[in-house]
């Protein structure tokens, strides 16, 4: 992707791994969303899949938030209809959008900074029907200096997998 003459992202294909927690239900992870740490303080409040400050018929609204006596952060997510294709699933990149910043607020909840995405690896492994609830979760893989890896995943409301990525954050 380029912006005028600036390279600014570039993908290609690649392997990974994760060891997946198990979902929450879909109560559970409404649950988890009301206690989201973006509605306190957000470095992109405008964020078009996390942001808090959307208007409300815009962004994805993934409010991810820790689930009780876990270190697993859950939210809910009904795709709306303008975001899929004509056969009504949700087009890919709004998928891996939704499998952005669950990972993304695991790995800023263990600082006060604000991060970056360096990299995302992700896989969709079953469709993603606009209209329909879904459960994504995120988790802090580990530290190394200003590197934070996370994981996220994005399962129905019945607990099948329907997508999985590993990041790397990077704080500024």
């Amino acid at each position: 992707m380029w912006h005028e003459d600036t390279l600014i992202a570039e993908a290609k294909p690649c392997e990974f791994t994760l060891d997946l927690p198990s979902p929450p239900n879909f109560a559970t992870a409404a649950d988890a969303s009301t206690r989201y740490s973006g509605f306190h303080h957000h470095p992109y409040p405008q964020c078009f899949v996390c942001g808090p400050r959307r208007p409300a018929e815009d962004g994805l609204k993934i409010f991810a938030g820790p689930l009780l006596e876990s270190e697993i952060l859950a939210a809910t997510w009904i795709p709306a209809p303008d975001l899929a294709d004509d056969t009504g699933f949700v087009k890919s990149e709004f998928v891996w959008a939704a499998l952005d910043c669950p990972g993304g607020v695991a790995a800023m909840d263990d600082t006060d900074s604000a991060i970056i995405l360096g990299r995302l690896a992700a896989k969709i492994m079953a469709p993603v029907k606009a209209g329909e609830g879904y459960i994504p979760i995120g988790w802090h893989i580990y530290q190394e200096g200003r590197k934070c890896f996370s994981g996220t995943a994005l399962y129905s409301a019945s607990g099948e997998l329907c997508g999985l990525a590993k990041a790397t954050w990077i704080t500024l």
